[in-house]
């Protein structure tokens, strides 16, 4: 859970007295219309926001064990989060929150336009919740000091302001009957179908290799694609031969489950069942159970709860218990792998720089060497009992994809500047040297190139584990000759030639019959038919359709939904709606046709359905809306803000 950011923070002689904090107030950019704006402004947008996060509101959050509790996140973040999810906020949403909440706090700029924006507009806050928070959520000795007080309100305010100014705009997302009904066709109805599978390896008897001709064309058609880039007409197979940027590197990762296998270590089973236990009694009502019962002749007697019972619930509040000190000891490994690494490094730089052979490390080993970086995790076992695991990847060069996949690396994600989430992969791309300057990397404030060896920031990956890497080489993308991918394009050029084989047989057996079931006229051509009950969207596909990926479970979906956009038929026939789906990825092509469709949702009910539906997709697109709203570049492009001297503005912005 993401604790209150508590800054101290003395309040400022020159609020109320027109000074900018006691020196000469000057300006740092103009917007809209050449409206300058002062350091003054961009200095009382940092204490007030310093302040508004120091002021808890009470939320709901739900945890890893899907257990909700009570929260406390700073008043500030009501700009980023919509009021429906304040009931229901995730761990993923508290860490973009988080990253949100900061940004702000380093580019105080940004809440000084926001607010000139709403006092430009004519925005006033809505005077029942400045109330409400003044309270409820100011302490007391706050409310006790006039002049604080008066700030407060001021701050608070202007807050609100800012808030109802997004709101405003918010109400130009716009959900369509057509999109609701889709949706609500989507998610309220169920499909049966017959399907028939058409294998491209079938085919492969039938396909002669293909001509080295062939292969030069489609050579020539994609060789300055990435591998994997659909967007091009003509490749739904994702072709493409381009190596693109490449880097060669070692990790230290401390994954979750070392982490909770430390934890555990700590005490016996018996313990921590005693603890779980502990926590059960001492929070029962989260345990309570809502009795939907409607067996009238057992009537639940008059003021009696029902609960869990604490075996039904031990393993989840261990689980919880034993996350929470895992994250605990995870900030304790931080500090003590990014303290040594940084130690080692600026040594080892120092070294370079002066063209002198590597110093011998804290840990013994050179730091250059992947003996460190061993050595270093032997040294954090030691001292925390957590065991790092450390990995080469040898003179490998991997890739954006292959990245993507590397373990530690593909999913973990870091606040590295501007208050922005990135992910490892590609701030490993952006930042070595060697890419850093064209990568557009340089052009965010405060950015700077990944020598190579220098360790980069603590990324976190999905559950909650730390990694840390360095880049040891790296080569710039580059478009191959043909001789060195040919055996790749001839093995794609055959890929292409049975998916086009398999296609137009699929096609062929599609049209043929169509007065007759699908499964008879398969049968007689020697296949067998697949009958798929009850499909809604995200629904797995029935085994016998063999292997099929994400995408193609989505293609099949959608072309399943898409049949019943199909006009009825005028000439009186009974043929069904039948549609051809390739899956490239997958090397099958799918014959559907519709046989039957379940609502699930009554007739009597229908109205109430879509009034819900059209609820959920708006709040989806809602906060979407926002998330981009409150955006640096949002803000900026919305007031036409240019700075005059951005490197002081960085300067004044930083120092504060």
């Amino acid at each position: 859970m993401m604790s209150l950011l508590m800054v101290a923070f003395t309040l400022p002689s020159w609020i109320g007295s027109g000074q900018g904090g006691g020196g000469k107030d000057f300006s740092v950019g103009t917007t809209t219309g050449g409206k300058k704006l002062m350091t003054s402004e961009i200095e009382l947008a940092k204490y007030e926001w310093q302040e508004l996060l120091e002021i808890p509101i009470e939320v709901q959050v739900v945890g890893r064990t899907g257990i909700s509790q009570s929260g406390r996140i700073p008043v500030a973040s009501l700009l980023f989060v919509e009021g429906e999810q304040l009931g229901r906020l995730d761990e993923q949403s508290l860490r973009i929150l988080e990253v949100m909440l900061s940004e702000y706090r380093k580019r105080p700029e940004l809440y000084a336009l926001l607010k000139r924006e709403a006092r430009e507009a004519g925005i006033r806050p809505n005077r029942d919740r400045l109330e409400s928070l003044m309270v409820n959520n100011v302490n007391a000795g706050i409310q006790a000091d006039p002049r604080r007080s008066i700030l407060m309100r001021q701050a608070l305010g202007n807050l609100l302001a800012v808030d109802e100014m997004s709101e405003q705009a918010a109400l130009a997302v716009k959900v369509t009957r057509p999109e609701i009904r889709a949706e609500l066709a989507r998610r309220s109805q169920a499909l049966d179908l017959t399907a028939v599978v058409f294998e491209a390896s079938e085919f492969k008897e039938k396909i002669s290799a293909p001509t080295d001709e062939a292969a030069r064309e489609l050579f020539a058609r994609f060789g300055s694609r990435v591998k994997g880039d659909t967007d091009v007409a003509g490749n739904a197979f994702g072709f493409g031969y381009r190596q693109g940027d490449r880097i060669r590197l070692e990790t230290i990762v401390v994954p979750l489950t070392e982490l909770r296998r430390a934890v555990r270590a700590l005490r016996e089973d018996y313990d921590w069942e005693v603890e779980a236990n502990k926590y059960y009694l001492a929070n029962k009502a989260e345990f309570r159970v809502t009795d939907l019962s409607l067996d009238a002749a057992a009537p639940a007697a008059a003021g009696e709860e029902k609960f869990e019972s604490f075996e039904e619930v031990r393993k989840s509040i261990e689980t919880q218990l034993v996350d929470a000190r895992a994250a605990q000891l995870a900030q304790v490994v931080q500090r003590k792998l990014t303290s040594l690494l940084a130690v080692d490094y600026r040594a080892f730089a120092g070294s370079v720089a002066k063209k002198l052979p590597p110093p011998a490390s804290s840990v013994g080993p050179a730091f250059d060497t992947f003996e460190y970086l061993s050595a270093l995790a032997a040294r954090i076992e030691g001292e925390t009992k957590v065991r790092p695991s450390v990995t080469t990847f040898g003179e490998k060069f991997l890739d954006a994809e292959s990245l993507g996949m590397a373990e530690g690396v593909g999913m973990a994600v870091a606040e590295v500047s501007a208050g922005r989430p990135i992910m490892m992969a590609q701030f490993l791309l952006s930042r070595a040297k060697l890419f850093f300057a064209t990568s557009g990397a340089a052009r965010e404030p405060g950015a700077t190139a990944l020598e190579m060896f220098e360790p980069t920031p603590v990324f976190r990956t999905l559950d909650g584990g730390l990694t840390i890497a360095r880049v040891l080489d790296a080569k710039e993308n580059r478009v191959p000759m043909f001789e060195e991918v040919a055996e790749a394009v001839r093995a794609d050029a055959l890929t292409l030639a049975l998916g086009e084989a398999a296609r137009a047989a699929a096609t062929e057996l599609s049209a043929t019959g169509k007065e007759q079931l699908l499964s008879g006229v398969a049968k007689v051509r020697g296949r067998t038919p697949v009958e798929v009950q009850g499909l809604m969207d995200g629904t797995p596909l029935p085994l016998s359709l063999g292997s099929i990926g994400g995408l193609g479970r989505q293609l099949v979906t959608q072309a399943a939904f898409d049949l019943l956009r199909q006009p009825e038929s005028t000439d009186g026939s009974s043929a069904r709606p039948r549609a051809v789906v390739a899956l490239p990825r997958d090397g099958k092509v799918v014959v559907l046709e519709l046989q039957d469709i379940v609502s699930l949702a009554p007739d009597s009910q229908r109205t109430r359905f879509e009034i819900g539906m059209g609820q959920q997709l708006r709040s989806l697109r809602t906060g979407g809306f926002l998330f981009d709203y409150f955006q640096r570049e949002s803000v900026t492009q919305r007031s036409g803000f240019k700075a005059d001297r951005p490197e002081m503005l960085e300067e004044k912005t930083s120092g504060m």
